[in-house]
Formats: structure tokens, C-alpha cells, sequence
């Protein structure tokens, strides 16, 4: 590879002389090749058809977590909620207050991790349910 000049104005004049033919190109080769399209909407959903007839099975009611799982799931979620509009209202809460929740919320998540669901068949299995 050939070395540049130092200064710009060469190296850049070094660049166009060492770059090769130019196109030439004609005013047709300029124009676009697009044919203008009729007014019409374009439909880009097509629902899908049935044909077969079969209809799953409605999905099973989940319904809300009972007993310790309901209540870790309260305190994650009431905790923050309650942080933030003590910020926004711009309450004081007390020390204590403040510091058990974090650490309610901080033991909610950990309970509710710890009793995820797993399964002893598959050991790549993540706990999720479909």
C-alpha cells in the first residue's frame, strides 16, 4: 500500500487519482424504477381462518395467591407503593418504618424465590408455566 502525504490537500488528491473511473451515469439511470400504485388500502393483517373447527379450551382462572405467598406478594408490592407516595406527598415516615419495610420487601422477594416451583424431570427447566 503506497504511503500518504502528510499534508490533506495531497492525500485527498492522492485518493481521487488513485480511485478508479467514475460511473457515468444517464438520466434514466437516475429515475426511480417505482410505478406509482393505485389508491386502495393495503391490508397487511390477514385474520386467520379456522377451518377445521377446533376452538381450544378456555385458559383456567389463576385467581390470587393464598396464604403466604399472597401476603409476601402484599408486602413486595404494597412496600414500594407506599415509599413513593410517602416521597410524593412528601410524608416523613419514621427510621423504623422505613427500614422494616426494605427488609420485609427484601425477605418477600427471597421467600417468593425460594418457593418457586421447579421440576425434577427436566433440570434446564426455568418454573415456567404455560
Amino acid at each position: 500500500m503506497p504511503k500518504l502525504p502528510e499534508d490533506p490537500e495531497d492525500a485527498w488528491a492522492s485518493i481521487v487519482a488513485n480511485f478508479g473511473e467514475r460511473a457515468h451515469l444517464s438520466d434514466r439511470d437516475l429515475e426511480p424504477d417505482i410505478e406509482p400504485e393505485p389508491d386502495r388500502p393495503r391490508e397487511f393483517y390477514v385474520p386467520f381462518e379456522n377451518n377445521d373447527g377446533y376452538q381450544p379450551p378456555p385458559a383456567p382462572h389463576v385467581g390470587l395467591p393464598q396464604g403466604p405467598r399472597g401476603v409476601a406478594w402484599l408486602i413486595l408490592l404494597g412496600v414500594p407503593v407506599l415509599l413513593l407516595v410517602a416521597l410524593l406527598l412528601d410524608l416523613t415516615l419514621p427510621r423504623w418504618l422505613t427500614l422494616s419495610g426494605v427488609v420485609g420487601a427484601l425477605a418477600s422477594l427471597g421467600y417468593l424465590i425460594a418457593t418457586m416451583g421447579s421440576s425434577d424431570d427436566d433440570p434446564w427447566d426455568d418454573g415456567a408455566r404455560v
